[in-house]
């Protein structure tokens, strides 16, 4: 919610967005006041990054999502990353004329280590002066992914985003770069030029050209200009610059790594109008007022404008439009144009597609977006800009015309948050940027399971909407997601959002340019407090406080705090913090307070207390009765809870996840007040100041504990309004959905709900405790075969990946089953199924060579037909499935996933992307789907039809996760999955120790968890699997 917003970063704290840039010769920028020449933010060089590009390789950037073992990872990070890198890559494509890199999905990887290990040496954070945390996280976590295997070859840049608190350093260089979340960059409060989030994005930019061997263009005089100058400050109003001491420009394109080449040549403008054909008017290049990059297209007010542009497009395919207007005045009957002719090899017009019509006057820059769908006997296509009428008085910039890759990932909230309080029954719902989707759907609910829907609206081009009134003091919900010409992604998390009427609506974004009457100080000093922004550090959407000498423990003088009366009842309260210099002596502070007078108050923030800490310290009648504290960097959220007398305090670097400090306060303050407090003892010269992003006041949310009984007799999943931790928004309807293990079956709820009901809803009405009963059942449950992924011990017996074993269902005893060194194997079991006969189909995860048969690749299956099976396994195999005959070949095709239905058809998944023939076509399928293969001939020779059994992407959250192991039930049709590593499907999370189970339900399926290997014995991954007797 801020106009602008100017953060000063240790280099760049990591966010990220985008838009467009350029690179032709632009006038230089100053460079902006308060930004001193960059640090060293230049890793080591790695050979590769700037030789000439190898016929047959693909050059990629490869972003990885790093999330430390300790800490949770957060929901729609990939979604996150892979947003925020696709939008770099559309700046990339406005700065280098069109052309930019070529993008792999995020990966997630769990680091080995909790994450105080990757600071190393730096924690306890005592100053990035004294140590540079940065430098600490990026040879510890590229130390681990090289020992883990995740090398990097000639042809990969490697992007590491970290996931912990706020390493406040970018680095980059030697084909790779590091990055860290931060709250305001998942959820972001501002994004526009100057913000924080922009900046962040440049910071990225900036160092993936690090990484592309860009250095920082010192003394040039358009560093101004340059991401890899002081231009990041500006994202996107920023550059790649050509001079001769630095031609990044044609640097970059030189680059094996910049190998796209979108068809629009020059869509921002930045050339002015090279590679455009003016027909009428006179349209000019303007250098002020621009979105992105360093110029603008003016249209020509005094006659009619039409301009165009010819490219090469491929037939049949679909395409995604977008564009950013700015129109001041446009007279009655007047119109801007823009569309696209679908043309033959000798230029005639096969089709004409109106993208889009503007006959208003905007409010600002606003997106126009449309998706096309090109004939199969066109070859390329014009783009026409046209104006109908004079006087128009418009600006164009950052456009894009690109082929439709893959679904846009999912937005996420900006400029509000979860559980937004607002001042308004229609508020304006907004979300970051997606610069993959041309058209955005919105859904508005009563309900968080959009069931009753108040809004349902499509063809949004922009990124925000307004809303239908909303009842004042009631939770509605909201979500959004991207539609291209590949199709709808996935839909964001639901967000709540609650009308106030002024007299019960206490937060504060701190966008006015004053402070509103509910705030008073406590010794105020006017000279060292502002908002509306400060020459220099551009403080504007902040409240900032020049820290003073003072205290609240025995002067009694701290000054400037900043107060305000707090609501009746309960209440949680946040902000966040930053600070212009680094604390850096002890007892500078600054953050939340909750103030009855000077010897009783309760104050959570940061302290510097020999290092950087985050502190709870309550005094009550003069006595600090607690000081709790945590080691934590800057860049978190506070966040203060009241519930009846009692205060808690946590603080979060996620802004979802929480973690909790110190222990609850009871106090009876008849009049207390809530606000904001910064000060600093001793006297010291350049004191930090204190910025505080906003002031936000909400219901706290409520904590829903689901237990079941018996212990290990099933689980209990849950859908609402949820607050993350567990915790869901009050007065919210919840939706809690009991699983029985195998051997038990549900019977009752207890506690806060109660019947046979399942799924059961119940209304958050504080903190609950429900509990689902299960009951045995009298036929035994089935028996499980199970492969490791790894070596361990599983009910007393050392077991290998090469290995299979048996859990019987009745007695839940374990045996070994099939004892691969017995018969030569020697590579790990990936996946196997049992045939109606008792053979054994195997795939192996690397190349396995059997002694007279042949060597099996990871895309082959092998028949072994037993003698005898145990601990003394013989028997003979042949060949059963070869892969590379049907079209299974790349490193994405190798099989990890098996089973052989009764019909003869042949299961199976992928690690990754796989494209196999089907009805003269290629399927295309991810590594959450279920390929079914019909064969005409198995072994050596293998021949059949390919066809897709299950959608993987049609099961909310299984997108993003890898199928690892299936077996279907031939009476039911039930499937039972694994998931490679941490999964959260419909609202259950898990690894790959659990079994899922998705039910038939009317053209879907359900999903329940039908097995946790811990609470059965087998603490370990699961390769493959077989259910059944």
């Amino acid at each position: 919610m801020h106009a602008k917003r100017w953060l000063k970063l240790s280099l760049f704290s990591l966010l990220f967005v985008a838009l467009p840039v350029m690179a032709s010769q632009q006038p230089a920028r100053p460079p902006l006041d308060g930004v001193p020449l960059l640090p060293n933010d230049i890793m080591p060089a790695a050979t590769g990054s700037s030789a000439p590009a190898q016929a047959g390789v693909v050059y990629e950037v490869a972003p990885i999502l790093f999330v430390p073992a300790d800490v949770v990872p957060l929901p729609n990070g990939l979604d996150y990353v892979d947003r925020q890198m696709g939008n770099i890559r559309h700046w990339y494509a406005e700065a280098l004329n069109g052309r930019t890199f070529t993008l792999r999905p995020a990966e997630m990887i769990i680091g080995q280590h909790p994450r105080t290990y990757y600071f190393g040496d730096c924690y306890p954070p005592v100053s990035s002066s004294t140590c540079d945390w940065g430098y600490q996280i990026w040879n510890n976590v590229f130390a681990e992914l090289d020992s883990r295997g995740y090398t990097l070859p000639a042809n990969v840049v490697q992007g590491v985003f970290f996931q912990g608190e706020s390493i406040g350093t970018s680095l980059g260089g030697g084909r790779r770069f590091l990055a860290s979340f931060q709250p305001d960059g998942v959820f972001p409060d501002c994004i526009q030029v100057g913000c924080g989030y922009n900046v962040s994005l440049g910071g990225v930019s900036h160092e993936l050209g690090h990484a592309l061997g860009l250095p920082h263009p010192d003394g040039d005089p358009q560093y101004g200009n340059s991401v890899m100058g002081a231009g990041f400050y500006s994202f996107p109003q920023a550059t790649f610059i050509n001079s001769a001491a630095f031609p990044e420009y044609d640097q970059l394109l030189a680059s094996p790594f910049i190998n796209v080449d979108l068809p629009l040549d020059n869509p921002g403008f930045e050339d002015c109008l090279t590679s455009w054909e003016i027909d009428n008017g006179a349209p000019v290049c303007a250098q002020s007022g621009q979105l992105s990059g360093l110029s603008a297209l003016q249209l020509d007010w005094s006659r009619r404008t039409r301009m165009s542009r010819t490219f090469a497009l491929s037939a049949g395919s679909p395409y995604d439009f977008s564009a950013w207007v700015n129109v001041a005045a446009i007279p009655n009957h007047g119109q801007i144009q823009f569309q696209l002719k679908a043309l033959r090899a000798n230029s005639d017009v096969i089709e004409t597609y109106t993208l889009a019509e503007i006959d208003q006057p905007t409010d600002g820059w606003v997106r126009v977006g449309a998706t096309v769908n090109l004939p199969a006997s066109a070859s390329g296509g014009a783009l026409w800009i046209t104006t109908k009428g004079t006087g128009i008085q418009a600006l164009l910039d950052d456009m894009s015309l690109a082929p439709s890759e893959a679904p846009p990932p999912a937005p996420l909230i900006a400029t509000a948050f979860d559980g937004d309080s607002a001042g308004t029954d229609r508020p304006v719902l907004h979300w970051s940027p997606v610069a993959s989707a041309a058209t955005f759907d919105v859904q508005v609910a009563a309900d968080p399971f959009f069931e009753s829907l108040l809004a349902d609206a499509s063809g949004i081009t922009g990124y925000t909407f307004q809303s239908p009134a909303l009842p004042y003091g009631q939770y509605s919900y909201w979500r959004v997601r991207g539609v291209n010409g590949a199709g709808a992604g996935d839909w964001s998390p639901a967000w709540g959002i609650i009308p106030r009427e002024s007299a019960d609506f206490h937060s504060d974004e701190f966008e006015a340019s004053t402070l509103s009457g509910a705030w008073s100080f406590v010794r105020e000093d006017p000279t060292h407090w502002h908002i509306g922004g400060r020459p220099g550090r551009r403080w504007e959407g902040f409240f900032v406080v020049d820290m003073e000498a003072g205290d609240l423990e025995t002067a009694n003088d701290a000054r400037n705090l900043l107060l305000r009366p707090a609501p009746a009842g309960d209440f949680s309260l946040e902000t966040m913090t930053v600070f212009w210099y680094q604390l850096n002596a002890d007892y500078q502070q600054g953050g939340l307070i909750i103030y009855q007078d000077d010897d009783n108050y309760i104050r959570l923030g940061h302290v510097f207390r020999d290092g950087m800490r985050t502190e709870l310290e309550a005094e009550i009648n003069g006595v600090v009765q607690q000081r709790s504290d945590a080691w934590v960097m800057e860049g978190i959220r506070l966040r203060i809870e009241r519930r009846g007398n009692t205060y808690t305090a946590a603080y979060s670097a996620s802004g979802v996840n929480w973690t909790p400090l110190g222990q609850p306060i009871t106090v009876d303050w008849p009049d207390t007040k809530m606000g904001l407090a910064a000060y600093a003892a001793p006297p010291a010269t350049d004191l930090p100041s204190a910025a505080f992003n906003w002031f936000r006041v909400t219901d706290p949310c409520a904590a829903v504990a689901a237990t079941v009984d018996p212990a290990g007799s099933g689980s209990v999943s849950t859908m609402g309004a949820g607050c993350g931790d567990g915790r869901y928004r009050p007065n919210s309807p919840l939706r809690l959905t009991a699983a029985a293990a195998p051997g038990y079956v549900f019977d009752h709820w207890s506690g806060a709900g109660n019947g046979s009901a399942n799924p059961l809803e119940i209304d958050v009405v504080g903190d609950l405790v429900v509990t689902a009963h299960f009951r045995t059942v009298s036929s035994a449950a089935p028996d499980l075969y199970l492969s490791p992924e790894k070596a361990g011990t599983v009910g007393g017996m050392a077991v290998t990946p090469q290995d299979i074993v048996r859990r019987d269902g009745a007695t839940g005893a374990w045996s070994l089953y099939f004892d691969g060194s017995d018969v030569g194997i020697t590579k790990p079991i990936v996946a196997f199924t049992r045939l109606e006969n008792g053979d054994l189909l195997l795939a192996f995860k690397t190349r396995q060579v059997i002694p007279a048969v042949g060597a099996f690749t990871p895309q082959d299956v092998a028949r072994f037909s037993p003698v005898t099976l145990g601990e003394v396994t013989e028997g003979s195999f042949q060949w059963y499935f070869d892969g590379s005959d049907v079209g299974l070949r790349t490193s994405g095709e190798k099989i990890d996933a098996l089973d052989s239905l009764l019909d003869g058809r042949l299961l199976l998944s992928t690690i990754g992307t796989a494209s196999v023939p089907y009805m003269g076509h290629a399927l295309r399928v991810q590594d959450e789907d279920l390929l079914a293969f019909t064969p005409t001939a198995f072994g050596e020779t293998t021949g059949g039809s390919w066809e897709l059994y299950l959608d993987g992407t049609s099961i909310p959250g299984m997108k993003r996760e890898d199928l690892s192991g299936v077996s279907v039930d031939p009476a039911g049709g039930d499937i039972y999955i694994t998931i490679a590593g941490n999964f959260n499907i419909v609202g259950i999370s898990g690894d790959g120790q659990d079994i899922l189970r998705l039910q038939p339900d009317g053209g879907s399926y359900s999903v329940s968890r039908f097995w946790h290997g811990p609470d059965g014995g087998f603490a370990l991954n699961i390769g493959g699997l077989e259910v059944g007797e």
